[in-house]
């Protein structure tokens, strides 16, 4: 509403410059009436700097203690003092050195005019320096509620990488655990390809937004530790543009996708599982796509939401692109393909 007022500086610097220059036409009008040359340059310059003294007098006034209820009454009665103790300064002291009698006549009659003048002008002073508060304390506000939103989004979106970590750990740890009795040779692998992956990723952990290519890597890392569960049942297929590959992404967004694509594509069977991995840059938007075949008839359809993985990943989506639908899925024919947008600046 106020952000076309003038900064405080440039409205005094300007308001100076009017009044000066009205004080010089106010001058040359006196020199028109036949007086002589020091008394229109003392009257006007005289009644210009009295008048800006009182105006930002009453400006500073404010600035210092404001009403909080009926401020236009205090600014209108703040004027009505000071133009009234203004036109008594002026008429004292023009009254005191000035002897020339046509002039003293002129001065008497103009005084309801000079009240009016110096009322208007001090009023408008007042009324814009109460604009200008206003205006302070909106920018102040604003800033104060963007500030907390950010907060709020970063400690959100700081909670959604804290839970995402133990919830891969504790599903990594089930599966060593269900290897370390039947087969203790892929379980020890898995343990090492477990901490390399925590390693990598955890070095990630205040580094938002990372490329494409590295949040693959994680990918592939976390792929090979459930290569090591399933072995030959789990294949992969990836296809990602080259353009693709420099895009950013929020960091470890894909993992749950990968993780839901393993859950529903090889648990409760025995046949070999092959995840497709796509990824296409266009528009400044980078799609991915992750699907996997599942078997309805076992596993129900999946859905959009369900468990921390895609709930935390669209929570993340909206909080950091601001945006909604940037998550989507589809099943046809027994695929169940997840598609993820991530708007790229």
């Amino acid at each position: 509403m106020f952000k076309n007022l003038f900064s405080k500086s440039e409205f005094i610097l300007s308001i100076t410059a009017i009044v000066l220059v009205l004080a010089i036409l106010f001058a040359y009008y006196l020199h028109l009436q036949g007086f002589a040359n020091n008394i229109c340059i003392a009257d006007a310059l005289c009644s210009a700097l009295l008048l800006l003294f009182s105006g930002f007098l009453l400006s500073n006034l404010l600035s210092y203690y404001a009403p909080q209820q009926k401020k236009q009454i205090f600014i209108i009665g703040c004027a009505l003092v000071l133009s009234t103790f203004w036109l008594l300064a002026c008429w004292y002291i023009f009254k005191y050195y000035f002897t020339d009698i046509s002039y003293i006549h002129w001065l008497k009659k103009s005084l309801p005019l000079r009240y009016f003048v110096a009322l208007q002008f001090i009023t408008s002073l007042g009324f814009y320096n109460l604009l200008w508060q206003e205006q302070v304390n909106n920018t102040e506000m604003q800033a104060q509620q963007n500030n907390i939103k950010t907060l709020a989004r970063d400690a959100e979106l700081f909670k959604l990488r804290q839970q995402l970590q133990p919830h891969f750990l504790f599903n990594s740890l089930n599966s060593i655990n269900a290897l370390i009795g039947s087969q203790p040779k892929q379980a020890r692998q898995m343990v090492l390809q477990l901490s390399d992956f925590l390693r990598k990723t955890l070095k990630q952990d205040d580094n938002e937004m990372v490329s494409l290519a590295t949040e693959m890597e994680y990918g592939t890392l976390y792929l090979d530790i459930e290569k090591v569960r399933f072995g030959h049942r789990l294949e992969t297929q990836i296809s990602i543009d080259t353009e693709a590959m420099n895009c950013l992404v929020p960091n470890l967004i894909l993992q749950p996708i990968l993780e839901n694509a393993i859950k529903y594509g090889l648990y409760n069977t025995t046949e070999t599982v092959c995840i497709d991995i796509q990824a296409s840059y266009a528009n400044q938007i980078l799609q991915v796509q992750i699907s996997n075949p599942f078997d309805a008839t076992i596993a129900g359809k999946p859905k959009a939401g369900s468990g921390f993985g895609l709930q935390g990943i669209n929570r993340r989506l909206q909080l950091i692109y601001g945006l909604q639908n940037l998550l989507s899925i589809q099943n046809m024919e027994n695929i169940f393909t997840t598609t993820l947008k991530f708007p790229q600046k």
